[in-house]
């Protein structure tokens, strides 16, 4: 009897200990979310390969005082111009047409002093370039149409300080039905100087046009200034650079002649030195694609950009300036370190003053945003703003630490929105996008959840969003380090709508932005 008794007893413990487990489980236990997310952007096709083409036809040696242009225009296919470290050609330069699939390769003769392939070249590396010298106006490098299959490795491309203004200082293509194709420029110094005389860098209308492991810097004259322009159809291929320039350091569809395709924007460091904000009180942005499609910005850093007068953002999702239309569609921007500058990311669509402007599929994930506005940089503080007609925009897990709103909206119809699992500070967020009855009608189909607004109050926002006290209180392993990892006591760890951390992927971001600004490929 005393047995039995002590089983039952046991049973009995083991059921309370049971159903204690259910409760605790189904207290920690958050269900998925249900509703469906827009299709994502797709990524670029057909991109230029990245690894090294070979030659294995003549070597021409070209020695300092030497012929360089008759020396391109006598190239044939497979061979390989060696040019004379440290020697200044001076001149205005074209790559000419030919004819052929081999690739014709211009290089330093003293290639072994480069970085290796992978690795980004610096102005400390330039002692043993050769350098290619405007005298003037017109750019030093051009392409001839029909130019195609050329390969330039360690070579300082600049102007001579008497060449006032400059248009740019290597222009692929100039507007010719046909496009110059399959050109590279890799582990090249292309600069302006202090002086702030050479305000534009690489004009790229061509195909298959890749910049990989160089130095494109010192483009000085806010905000007209350019690092890298590409207005061809592209493909287009940037990747681990260093990219300075005190307006835009990278634009993409100037023109609306055509809708640049197939773009890779990965590594960088987008830089603009902060001793240039004594010179210039106006910076403009980092990154701007007036018109793009299938484009992938992944794992750059995006430093110092400040603005005195204008909304300041670092990165311009379809500008399209000056009345013109323009398609921007499926763009990821992704794992990428955006820090010191007046406001985030704008995404605009259709509107009345461009109606033939389309922006749908634009995915905004595993960002970190790191001292957002204020004195320092100026502009409006805001981390996303998206106004005008857009369809399928996706901001997914992304942490900012913003000194203006999170997110601000306008009339406009945003289809298939979808903003959720991001963490960053409120600061009246509520109040500009004006939640309500009219959600519905503005955002259809909308999904707004699991989103971390510090500061922030429940009654301004839909339901499955969060609102601690302030950024303290979030859970990071050390925020005043800049550690934005979340412990694993943080309320929203694993407790996003995919059962991941809510806030981007810090340890990815971290290794990719440290890669970024060493200047060694990530991949």
């Amino acid at each position: 009897m005393l047995s039995r008794a002590c089983s039952i007893a046991r049973r009995a413990r083991s059921g309370i200990f049971f159903l204690a487990l259910l409760a605790i489980l189904a207290l920690s236990y958050r269900p998925p979310f249900a509703q469906l997310v827009p299709p994502l952007a797709t990524p670029p096709l057909a991109l230029p390969e990245i690894s090294r083409p070979s030659a294995n036809g003549r070597i021409v040696f070209v020695p300092s005082g030497g012929d360089l242009q008759a020396a391109l225009d006598d190239a044939r296919p497979g061979d390989i111009i060696t040019l004379e470290p440290g020697a200044a050609f001076v001149g205005n330069f074209t790559l000419p047409r030919n004819t052929g699939a081999d690739w014709i390769v211009i290089r330093t003769a003293a290639q072994q002093s480069l970085p290796p392939a992978g690795s980004r070249i610096a102005p400390a590396d330039a002692r043993p370039l050769p350098k290619i010298v405007t005298p003037n106006s017109a750019p030093a490098l051009t392409a001839a149409a029909g130019a195609h299959h050329f390969h330039l490795v360690g070579l300082e491309i600049e102007s001579a300080q008497a060449a006032r203004p400059l248009e740019a200082l290597v222009r692929i293509g100039n507007g010719a039905a046909e496009k110059p194709t399959d050109i590279i420029f890799d582990r090249c110094y292309i600069h302006g100087d202090a002086a702030g005389g050479v305000s534009r860098g690489l004009a790229l209308d061509g195909e298959r046009i890749t910049i990989v492991d160089s130095y494109v810097s010192d483009f000085r004259d806010a905000p007209a200034s350019w690092a890298v322009s590409a207005d061809g159809r592209g493909p287009f291929k940037i990747v681990n650079n260093y990219l300075a320039a005190t307006g835009e350091n990278v634009v993409i569809g100037a023109t609306a002649d055509v809708v640049p395709a197939d773009i890779e924007i990965r590594g960088n460091y987008f830089h603009k030195p902060l001793d240039w904000k004594r010179d210039a009180d106006t910076a403009r942005n980092f990154l701007t694609l007036n018109s793009a499609e299938r484009a992938l910005i992944e794992n750059n850093v995006f430093e110092n950009n400040w603005s005195q007068e204008a909304a300041g953002f670092a990165v311009v999702l379809a500008a399209g300036e000056d009345g013109m239309g323009s398609t921007l569609q499926d763009i990821t921007f992704r794992k990428n370190l955006v820090r010191r500058s007046g406001a985030g990311i704008a995404v605009m669509g259709q509107t009345a003053d461009f109606p033939g402007r389309q922006t749908r599929r634009v995915l905004i994930q595993d960002n970190l945003f790191e001292d957002i506005g204020g004195a320092m940089w100026g502009g409006s503080g805001v981390l996303f703003q998206v106004v005008g007609v857009t369809t399928d925009v996706v901001i997914d897990h992304n942490t900012g630490l913003q000194n203006g709103k999170a997110i601000i909206t306008d009339g406009a119809t945003h289809s298939g929105f979808v903003y959720q699992n991001n963490i960053s500070l409120d600061n009246q967020t509520a109040a500009a996008l004006g939640y309500g009855d009219a959600w519905s009608a503005r955002f259809p189909g909308y999904v707004f959840a699991r989103n971390v607004l510090t500061g922030g109050s429940p009654s301004g926002y839909p339901t499955e969003n969060f609102f601690p006290a302030s950024a303290d209180t979030v859970g990071f392993v050390d925020r005043a380090n800049g550690d934005y990892r979340l412990s694993s006591t943080s309320p929203y760890y694993n407790a996003g709508t995919d059962g991941a951390n809510i806030g981007a992927d810090y340890d990815a971001l971290k290794t990719a932005a440290f890669a970024a600004v060493r200047g060694e490929r990530s991949s």
